[in-house]
């Protein structure tokens, strides 16, 4: 037997968060970008410097 106000399937529809707005999602992506970028920058930075020793051994 269900509960009042459960469809029996999945999560009810009033009970999920509304859709984020484009500059919403744009504003999210640009703070994880800018958090990110410096952790991408530093791996990018030891490849290329693991590379560059790599070429110098041969």
């Amino acid at each position: 037997m269900r509960a009042a106000g459960e469809s029996g399937r999945g999560i009810n529809r009033q009970d999920q968060r509304p859709v984020p707005s484009r500059e919403e999602l744009d504003n999210q992506l640009d703070e994880y970008m800018a958090s990110s970028k410096s952790a991408l920058d530093r791996d990018l930075d030891a490849y290329m410097k693991s590379a560059m020793e790599m070429d110098s051994e041969l």
